[in-house]
């Protein structure tokens, strides 16, 4: 039980980290609007994609460089 709490937890803080990571002040209204470079990658939900894809680019770094030290 301790061990699903702890996975839990990390949940939690992870998707709160990764859910503005590099938020760019801009709702994806404007970010259409002004025909952004993001709205060129990610043409509905802007930034919601963008948020997604840089934490999954984060999280895949990050296994890289964990098994690499292994």
């Amino acid at each position: 039980e301790h061990s699903s709490h702890f996975i839990a937890e990390n949940c939690v803080d992870l998707a709160s980290i990764i859910h503005d990571i590099d938020h760019r002040g801009y709702n994806n209204a404007f970010m259409i609007k002004n025909k952004s470079p993001l709205s060129h990658l990610y043409s509905t939900s802007t930034m919601e994609w963008h948020h997604f894809k840089q934490g999954v680019f984060i999280l895949e770094v990050s296994a890289i460089s964990v098994s690499s030290n292994i």
